[in-house]
């Protein structure tokens, strides 16, 4: 394996690591619902707040990335996400759980675009089409882990 191909399989396995915590509220909303006596509008809040956030840190940390490399923006981002998902983790009721959400989603905008950029520039093929099997895999993984 040549250091190029180990360098992309390190950022890879570092990205679905990362990624890895940030489904298990949407998979596990019915029993948080009956166990917090939740109202829809409540579960509604709790699984739709983590897409708030990234939209609001998305442009922010992606545009960061074209000052600063992505690996620093990438590390910050996983040390916020990975409290965040033992914060959820660790909540008895609902109130908290929205801001380790919120957390979650910023999180989420520094490491999944940030993560793929740093991939890019590791790589010395960087045409969109030689990059695109690598890239296409990550997607159906993590919508799979959605699921």
């Amino acid at each position: 394996m040549s250091a190029e191909a180990r360098a992309v399989a390190i950022v890879c396995t570092a990205e679905i690591l990362s990624l890895a915590g940030f489904s298990l509220v949407p998979s596990l909303l019915p029993q948080f619902m009956i166990i917090w006596s939740l109202s829809n509008a409540q579960g509604g809040w709790l699984a739709g707040i983590m897409s708030g956030g990234d939209m609001l840190a998305v442009l922010p940390l992606l545009v960061l990335t074209d000052r600063v490399p992505a690996r620093p923006v990438f590390l910050a981002s996983s040390a916020l996400g990975a409290p965040s998902c033992f914060g959820i983790a660790l909540s008895n009721t609902f109130l908290a759980t929205p801001a380790w959400r919120a957390a979650s989603g910023v999180a989420i905008a520094g490491i999944y675009m940030p993560g793929l950029r740093q991939r890019y520039f590791m790589s010395t093929c960087r045409q969109s089409s030689k990059m695109e099997p690598h890239h296409t895999p990550e997607l159906a993984g993590q919508s799979i882990g959605s699921a």
